[in-house]
């Protein structure tokens, strides 16, 4: 399936199981491809998902989100983005907010580990190749505690163009989200 944004032309495909994982890092301190040993996690809540309509508070959550992530990072080179469901009007979803990271390939791990003392959870077994992913659990007016998925990957990554375009279709066809 291909999809065109402002960002790319983009043939979106299913992911092979079994990839390396970004961030690991070489003796140079640059990152190259390799497997990452997930840190101690807690462990977070079971949570029932149901299906629940669009709410204008998503992008309020994810901006929210959003500043307090940017308040750490400091003046990291990054990029951070909403994706998913809650990131088109009118989509449905499970109400999980989620966002994409990207930093410079060289700086992974240090927003790796600033995101987790933020109380992201690394999720080895959920992460790609080019991506790695977190996950978070905040207080929510709305629900008691909403999800947060959180993406982290760096800007020439396949991941970076394919999420973007993607969100960037479903924003744009109205007929991509029956």
């Amino acid at each position: 399936m291909i999809f065109h944004s402002k960002y790319a032309e983009i043939d979106i495909n299913p992911r092979q199981s079994g990839a390396s994982y970004i961030g690991s890092t070489h003796a140079s301190g640059a990152c190259r491809l390799g497997s990452i040993p997930s840190a101690p996690t807690k462990k977070m809540k079971k949570i029932d998902y149901s299906f629940k309509s669009y709410r204008e508070i998503f992008v309020k959550l994810f901006e929210k989100e959003k500043e307090r992530i940017l308040a750490v990072l400091g003046g990291a080179d990054v990029r951070i983005e909403h994706i998913g469901s809650t990131a088109v009007p009118g989509l449905g979803g499970k109400g999980i907010i989620d966002i994409i990271v990207a930093a410079e390939k060289e700086k992974l791990d240090q927003v790796r580990a600033i995101l987790e003392e933020l109380g992201y959870e690394f999720d080895a077994d959920s992460s790609m190749e080019e991506r790695l992913f977190f996950r978070n659990e905040l207080s929510d007016d709305l629900e008691g505690v909403r999800r947060y998925h959180l993406h982290l990957t760096f800007f020439e990554s396949g991941d970076w163009f394919k999420a973007l375009a993607f969100r960037d279709h479903l924003l744009k066809d109205a007929s991509a989200k029956k």
